[in-house]
């Protein structure tokens, strides 16, 4: 073969044979040349073969934490990318982190300069690759033997060395370490090719997982050495390329003429193209994958997704009952247990018998949940070196048996913590935070189950921060009916002291009785004359109403809850409010499924709300959106009588439909006395309380509906004993106050 022949596309053996003809011949004696010819003329091609084929069988497969099955590697892979600079050896004021906050500090990170890895390692240069637990660093090595050994993207030929089997085998000598991966495959001469291979510098070396050799004895130190000086000798007259990969804070280690990068979290385009290849043959479920994901409530399983060892475990999550929301809490627990435990066993590695790496997972746990706990109370997410290591070490000396504070380092506990998985790390130089806020937030919510602490959690009700620490605890009590007994007391004493707003709730309660629903609706009646009260009879605008949820509604039960479509009802423009496109079939459908009663109740709110609109001296009367609304009045009136028929309320209905309703071109005035009539009406039915609610008095009511709301969604993923009691008692009047 020429020494131009186009390699893009040609295997191994064609691309050895092309190294052989064109660099190993003349570079050796011609005796040993035409005896290795003579050796090697009828299997060269298979010994080739058979090395490529031994790649792709070990590398070209993946199986992930969890999985039952290996899949193509090429199936799964989602390009990688390296940051410019390493984050831990950033410059950052602790002060200016704790104000950015975690998602400000996040999209920092994800503004820095990002290179694809493939395009990095097709420059040539010497890599270490630095990178968390489960960044997919081996992944990413695999994938590229794969690429060169099917002489794609990159034209070396490729040498895959896992550094803890090395060290397992006794760090004897490493380019006999090598010789022995191609005489397993048959390689005639093996030694003298390897030789001539490295001497030549077309070999790309992968060298995948220092932190896995043992730092115990120097063992690690010593390795390290031998690793530099085989790079400085085949480095002198050739250039060869080695790549080495390490876990972040286990990095205590520099090779001279390499590159140090990092290996950058997965972006959303990243967590999406792993989702497509994961889900490549069901788009159905890729569909409801990627919309579950998006929701609100679900930000931080969104934030777990940035590795991709813990996104694997999200995928598996989902696909064993194609939703996340109900496996939120068994998620963040199968990425802890993954990280503590399963990840390094799924290996066969084992770390070094540190201090911490003594520990029991379920001692791991306690540790950093007092550590969590603590910093989440004072709202510290970031923290000093020093001041981690100090409360790592007080943790470590409660433990049973445990040396005295005095005698443990806390910085090998930090690094030991970082290095084996990243639950610590190292966000900028000397300044550490949890990798996820997430885990913060779930160590916090375990250290409050663990030790009995939710009477002092209730204190943090109305903090919206505490929001999440709140569901992960109610989800992780074995029975939660005390959590909710204690979050029920909690809310009753936001009103207590307010009589006017203890008001509300005795006259809702009384409203939501007499309405004669089923039992179980008695919440979303109480929800749904409290919106009506809200939207002051006497003077009701519904281009200004709001629901006091800010946003927030109870969605009990979204296929029976119509009182969630009775507070966007109220949350309409003037002009939408004027069209009445769903005032009737509002009315209905409160009718329908919660209670006839409640429904004509909303249509005489409306009918009288709509009256007072028309009153307005002001309105445009000639506008088309008015003059339609004017004209079709006398039909919304008859529905509001249809529905008295229909609660039996014949009186009211006869006294409605004898109502002199004024023409489309009456005065203000006219409008006016015709809203009058209608207020007595609705004094009729106790409706015409007149309520005023000062600002104070409607903030309080908005932050008393969070505190419903978050009780509700705390309850989704709850173990109770009468679930349905919990949910039927939902904004009634304190006990003894109705």
């Amino acid at each position: 073969m020429s020494n131009d022949l186009n390699l893009a596309g040609e295997p191994l053996a064609a691309a050895v044979t092309w190294f052989l003809d064109t660099f190993i011949t003349p570079a050796v004696d011609a005796g040993k040349v035409a005896l290795w010819r003579k050796k090697i003329e009828f299997d060269w091609g298979d010994a080739a073969e058979s090395y490529r084929a031994h790649l792709l069988a070990l590398y070209g497969t993946v199986r992930v934490l969890g999985a039952t099955h290996d899949a193509p590697l090429d199936d799964l892979f989602t390009d990688l990318y390296i940051l410019d600079h390493i984050t831990a050896r950033r410059r950052f004021n602790l002060q200016a982190l704790q104000e950015q906050g975690h998602d400000d500090f996040r999209r920092k990170e994800d503004e820095s300069k990002r290179t694809n890895g493939v395009a990095l390692v097709r420059m040539g240069q010497n890599l270490y690759i630095l990178g968390k637990p489960g960044a997919g660093k081996t992944t990413f090595l695999k994938y590229i033997t794969v690429q060169a050994a099917q002489w794609r993207a990159i034209q070396r030929i490729p040498i895959f060395v896992s550094l803890h089997d090395w060290a397992m085998q006794g760090e004897g000598d490493l380019v006999t370490f090598i010789v022995h991966r191609f005489n397993v495959c048959g390689f005639p001469d093996a030694a003298d090719f390897v030789e001539q291979l490295l001497v030549q510098g077309k070999g790309l070396l992968l060298f995948d997982g220092l932190d896995e050799v043992k730092q115990e004895a120097g063992q690690r130190m010593r390795l390290t050495s031998l690793l530099q000086d085989f790079v400085d000798k085949y480095s002198k007259n050739s250039k060869i390329q080695v790549l080495i990969t390490c876990r972040l804070a286990a990095d205590q280690y520099i090779f001279r003429g390499f590159d140090e990068v990092e290996v950058a979290d997965f972006t959303e385009a990243q967590v999406e193209m792993y989702a497509r290849n994961w889900f490549a043959t069901a788009p159905e479920k890729l569909a409801l994958f990627l919309a579950e994901l998006s929701k609100h409530d679900h930000k931080g399983v969104r934030e777990l997704c940035n590795t991709p060892l813990l996104l694997s475990l999200i995928c598996l999550a989902f696909d064993d009952n194609l939703r996340l929301g109900e496996s939120r809490i068994d998620i963040y627990e199968n990425a802890l247990d993954a990280l503590l435990r399963r990840w390094d066993a799924s290996r066969s590695r084992q770390r070094d018998a540190t201090a911490y790496g003594k520990l029991r997972p379920q001692q791991k746990m306690k540790i950093l949940a007092a550590i969590a706990a603590q910093t989440f109370e004072r709202g510290e997410y970031f923290l000093r070196q020093r001041e981690l290591e100090e409360l790592l070490s007080e943790q470590l000396a409660q433990l049973p048996n445990a040396s005295p504070k005095s005698e443990i380092d806390g910085l090998d506990v930090l690094r030991a913590i970082e290095a084996q998985h990243s639950l610590l790390v190292e966000r900028a130089a000397g300044i550490y935070s949890f990798s996820h806020l997430t885990l913060q937030e779930y160590f916090t919510a375990w250290y409050i189950k663990e030790n009995g602490r939710i009477p002092s959690l209730m204190s943090r009700l109305t903090d919206n921060r505490w929001r999440e620490v709140f569901l992960m605890t109610a989800s992780l009590l074995a029975n939660a009916d005390e959590f909710f007994e204690q979050m029920r007391q909690a809310i009753d004493r936001l009103l207590v002291d307010n009589p006017g707003l203890m008001q509300l709730l005795r006259w809702a309660n009384t409203r939501a009785d007499a309405a004669q629903a089923r039992e179980e609706q008695g919440a979303n009646l109480r929800f749904a004359y409290i919106f009506l009260a809200r939207a002051r009879p006497r003077a009701l605008d519904l281009a200004r109403a709001r629901g006091p949820a800010s946003g927030h509604t109870l969605e009990i039960d979204s296929a029976r809850a119509p009182a969630y479509s009775l507070a966007h009802a109220l949350d309409f423009d003037l002009d939408r409010a004027l069209a009445r496109t769903h005032d009737l079939d509002i009315a209905r459908d409160l009718a329908n499924n919660l209670s006839i009663e409640l429904g004509f109740d909303y249509m005489l709110y409306y009918v009288r709300a709509t009256a007072t609109l028309f009153a307005r001296e002001k309105l445009d009367r000639e506008e088309s959106t008015v003059n339609n609304a004017l004209a079709s009045y006398p039909t919304l009136l008859a529905g509001a009588v249809d529905l008295a028929q229909q609660a039996g309320r014949s009186d009211l209905a006869q006294q409605l439909s004898h109502l002199p309703v004024p023409v489309p071109t009456a005065s203000a005035q006219g409008w006016q006395q015709f809203a009058d009539r209608l207020w007595r009406v609705l004094q009729t039915r106790g409706l015409a309380q007149g309520w005023q609610f000062t600002k104070e008095q409607s903030d309080k009511l908005r932050v008393y509906f969070a505190a419903n709301e978050l009780l509700v969604q705390c309850l989704k993923g709850a173990v109770v004993t009468d679930r349905q009691a919990i949910l039927a008692g939902l904004l009634s009047p304190p006990a003894g106050e109705d």
